[in-house]
């Protein structure tokens, strides 16, 4: 049986959630990093477009591109779309510093 952790987990969950919430806080601020520096490097692109460059789950590159606008390091390109991987118009996200 595994420690319980103090992480955004409920005591009822099963250990391996817990296990996950403490895998989660190691290696969030590497996708968020990755995030970032394929904006920078590559200049202005769609979550789909940043999959090919962040080894994280969908999910996991939309949210750390979330947090990374909170931050104020990443913003949304006004007035300008990209394309999804489905053809539809995405939001294109860049880089503040660049």
């Amino acid at each position: 049986m595994t420690t319980r952790t103090t992480l955004p987990v409920r005591a009822s969950d099963p250990d391996t959630s817990h296990e996950a919430a403490a895998k989660a806080v190691t290696i969030r601020p590497r996708i968020r990093e990755q995030v970032l520096a394929a904006l920078t490097d590559h200049g202005p692109m769609t979550h789909d477009d940043l999959m090919v460059h962040v080894s994280a789950s969908p999910s996991g590159v939309r949210t750390r591109t979330s947090e990374l606008v909170h931050d104020g390091l990443v913003e949304a390109v006004p007035d300008n779309a990209g394309t999804s991987g489905l053809g539809n118009r995405a939001r294109l996200w860049r880089a503040v510093n660049v």
